[in-house]
């Protein structure tokens, strides 16, 4: 069982902030003991919190929460952008809130059409 595994079990869950900083929420759940093991695993953590930072699926779990298509969101990024994501430089929280903020700005339209399937844009 994985360390982020290990946090679901409990009810928690973890992001990669910056540098070595993890958040883990929600701050109720955490007990001493989960605390004592967090800073014990915290190196675990951030590994795998990393490998989760694929910028493609990151942009596609963001489409579907604000009702966009990838594409729309990746237009909005530049290549420095796309590369902080896959460093881990930029949180999924951090993403959200900036493309909120476009949404409001008026840069990032509702998208109508479902999101076209990995599978379907394999095959074109």
């Amino acid at each position: 069982m994985g360390a982020i595994d290990y946090l679901h079990q409990h009810g928690l869950n973890a992001e990669n902030l910056s540098g070595d900083q993890i958040a883990v929420w929600p701050e109720i759940s955490i007990t001493p003991e989960i605390e004592s093991w967090i800073i014990q695993h915290k190196q675990e953590l951030i590994a795998e919190l990393r490998q989760q930072q694929n910028p493609d699926a990151l942009l596609a779990d963001i489409a579907v929460m604000l009702q966009a298509s990838p594409g729309q969101l990746r237009a909005l990024l530049s290549t420095d952008d796309i590369q902080d994501i896959a460093d881990g430089a930029n949180s999924r929280a951090y993403m959200l809130d900036y493309f909120r903020l476009m949404r409001a700005d008026g840069k990032l339209p509702v998208c109508t059409e479902p999101p076209q399937s990995q599978m379907d844009s394999a095959k074109a």
